[in-house]
C-alpha cells in the first residue's frame, strides 16, 4: 500500500476524482480529506506501486493543467 499526500491548495477536487476514475482499473485508489490535504490510498496496483503512484500524480497534474 502506498500514501500519496496532496495539498489541497494545489490539486483541485474535481481533477482528483477524474484522476482517479481514470485509474480505477489499475488499482484500488481510496482517497479523504485530512486539513489541508487529500490523502490518496493506493492497493493491489496492476503495475508496480511506485511506478502507478507516480504516473497518477503526473496524470492528475495534466488534468488540472488542461482545465485552464
Amino acid at each position: 500500500m502506498m500514501i500519496l499526500r496532496l495539498n489541497k491548495e494545489i490539486y483541485q477536487e474535481n481533477s482528483l476524482r477524474d484522476a482517479v476514475k481514470a485509474y480505477e482499473g489499475l488499482a484500488e485508489i481510496q482517497w479523504e480529506e485530512q486539513s489541508s490535504y487529500w490523502v490518496v490510498t493506493f492497493q493491489e496496483c496492476q503495475y508496480e506501486e511506485k511506478q502507478t503512484v507516480a504516473e497518477f500524480e503526473n496524470y492528475l497534474i495534466d488534468r488540472m493543467n488542461s482545465r485552464r
